[in-house]
């Protein structure tokens, strides 16, 4: 990011690539991120979180974390917690 703008920091873990993969995906916003065109525009990568979002019409700043965990196992469907 540009100095004294907010960054936002993305890390993940994949462990056995494939149908019987788990994935970790962790985001954190350690200052206010601006909820602003530029963000807006940027969800739109991401078609079904880019509805969530507008249709919730946020304004303002954002922060915080978010943990994402995967795990698919034998004979089921996938398990996200």
């Amino acid at each position: 990011s540009a100095p004294g703008q907010p960054e936002l920091k993305m890390t993940g873990l994949v462990k056995n690539p494939g149908p019987a993969g788990t994935y970790q995906i962790d985001v954190l916003v350690p200052e206010e991120l601006p909820i602003d065109d530029k963000l807006l525009v940027a969800l739109q990568a991401q078609p079904k979180l880019a509805k969530i979002v507008n249709d919730f019409n946020p304004i303002g700043r954002v922060g915080g974390s978010l943990s994402i965990r995967t795990q698919r196992c034998a004979g089921a469907g996938l398990e996200v917690v």
